[in-house]
């Protein structure tokens, strides 16, 4: 329910928001995650679909051309990784907290896509 001129104005911008159903895990728990500033486990396929358990610091919830994508710390890796939404089977939200606040970590994460960064790794 947006006035006439505000509505106008949401449908010229180029930026869609489109709800997503049906693929993977319900990012519901990811979501409280990063309001949260907590850890989850995931259970994840790749694109062999072979599976495995990670424990994760969710930081964003972003979509990447057609996919939503979970940003976050990889406690396996030791990095920061992209997790496609889909290839999400489960989600738990697990009681410990980031060691370091989600805005130092989004600054962290946001250095490492910088062109010419070689460290940044997907």
């Amino acid at each position: 329910m947006l006035p006439a001129a505000r509505r106008e104005e949401l449908e010229a911008r180029g930026l869609l928001v489109w709800p997503g159903g049906g693929d993977g895990a319900d990012m519901t728990v990811v979501r409280r995650a990063i309001r949260l500033e907590r850890k989850v486990e995931i259970g994840y396929r790749d694109l062999a679909e072979a599976r495995s358990s990670r424990t994760i610091w969710p930081i964003a919830l972003t979509h990447f051309d057609r996919a939503r994508v979970v940003v976050g710390w990889c406690e396996l890796r030791e990095d920061f990784r992209h997790f496609r939404a889909d290839r999400i089977a489960s989600v738990t939200l697990l009681d410990g907290r980031y060691p370091r606040r989600r805005p130092a970590l989004l600054r962290e994460w946001r250095a490492t896509l910088r062109p010419g960064n070689t460290a940044a790794r997907n």
